[in-house]
């Protein structure tokens, strides 16, 4: 017992409440302190640590409140590691309430759910699991793209809510590439991202959205090709560009046309669906039924849609459109509207896996590369 005395220091700026919180969490989480034991009385610890009284109340009420200690009146305080709770992190780059953030509430909502709060990682949701028996929670952090400086960035709340939370790892999705490393550093916990181009665990098939796309509308009759494309223009980040060309040049197709439109610039005021309506309908008077339009997010294509069918564009005479579609997130278009569908729940597998294997200290796999499957509509409205 004698290494449950933490030696605190007075002089080094970190409150004693918090030196004292940290002290037990290493020992209970480690296992140098069994379940059940016993410790001393409060008023023994602050006489043996040289502090206050009230410290160590302060210090031992927010260790039960984590779940590593329960106390009992008149009985003591004692060490609870099975109901101690760890926290998994998830970080966003843009803000959770935003009018086209329903692609990263739905994957929170995966991670939510397959994690749990009882029953950890299971060995259904992953392909690996902790298997520890611990308590897990997941915490959501957004607006880090804001930066340090912004009093409404994540961040603030984050570091806060480290003092505090035993986390194991952390998730990041939408962030920027400079900021992901540098929360890398500041974190100190394992963090795994869902990237484009070369970083990240998990990416979706770009090239092929765009190949399959092209293809399933040559079937469809399409002589021409527009598309509509929402990734950031960046260096060699045109995957997405060559699987368009290549297709076309396959299916004997010319060159398709690119339009590209800008989401990370959108404010509330002009949504991203309403640059793409603007977007359509400088193009309006090439549309008809050879005309192939592929749309690389689904709030744009309802932008898209409600340009043509403002337009009065029937079915006779309208283009075939084909858009993403990011599983279980729903739009009404009021068209037909094909999809090239992806899947939600391969990404939150993909992320958890990988962070499961880098919490466990194991080679994290192989970055997974997700891919969509086309879906033709029959109807006139169609869920995207």
């Amino acid at each position: 017992m004698n290494d449950i005395h933490p030696t605190l220091n007075h002089a080094c700026g970190v409150p004693l409440t918090e030196q004292i919180v940290s002290h037990f969490e290493g020992l209970i989480l480690s296992g140098r302190l069994a379940d059940n034991t016993r410790l001393p009385s409060g008023q023994a610890l602050a006489v043996e640590w040289g502090c206050g009284y009230d410290t160590v109340q302060r210090a031992m009420n927010l260790l039960a409140a984590k779940g590593i200690v329960r106390r009992a009146p008149q009985r003591g305080t004692f060490v609870n590691a099975s109901g101690a709770c760890r926290s998994i992190g998830v970080l966003f780059g843009q803000s959770l309430t935003g009018t086209s953030s329903s692609f990263v509430r739905t994957i929170l909502s995966g991670i939510e759910h397959k994690i749990g709060v009882t029953a950890g990682f299971s060995s259904a949701a992953c392909n690996s699991s902790p298997g520890d028996g611990k308590r897990w929670s997941v915490r959501a952090y957004d607006k880090l793209n804001a930066g340090n400086d912004d009093p409404h960035s994540g961040i603030h709340h984050l570091l806060a809510d480290m003092k505090y939370n035993d986390f194991a790892g952390f998730i990041g999705l939408s962030l920027y590439f400079n900021n992901e490393n540098l929360l890398k550093k500041i974190l100190e916990k394992p963090l795994v991202a869902m990237g484009f181009g070369s970083y990240g665990c998990v990416q979706f098939d770009f090239a092929g959205f765009t190949a399959s796309s092209v293809r399933a509308l040559a079937g469809l009759g399409a002589r021409k090709i527009l598309y509509f494309r929402t990734a950031a223009e960046s260096p060699n980040a045109f995957i997405d560009c060559n699987g368009i060309f290549d297709a076309a040049s396959e299916c004997g197709l010319p060159l398709p046309e690119i339009v590209q439109l800008h989401p990370n610039s959108a404010s509330p005021g002009h949504p991203l669906e309403e640059e793409a309506d603007s977007a359509m309908m400088a193009k309006i008077d090439k549309m008809d039924a050879t005309t192939g339009l592929v749309i690389s997010d689904d709030f744009a294509a309802r932008g898209i849609a409600m340009a043509l069918l403002r337009s009065g564009l029937g079915s006779g005479k309208a283009p075939h459109v084909l858009a993403w579609q990011n599983e279980g997130i729903e739009h009404y278009y009021g068209m037909p509207i094909h999809r090239c569908i992806f899947s939600m729940d391969a990404v939150v597998d993909r992320l958890l896996t990988a962070l499961w294997q880098s919490i466990s200290g194991k080679p994290e796999p192989a970055k997974a590369t997700i891919q969509g499957r086309i879906s033709l509509a029959q109807t006139q409205s169609n869920n995207s």
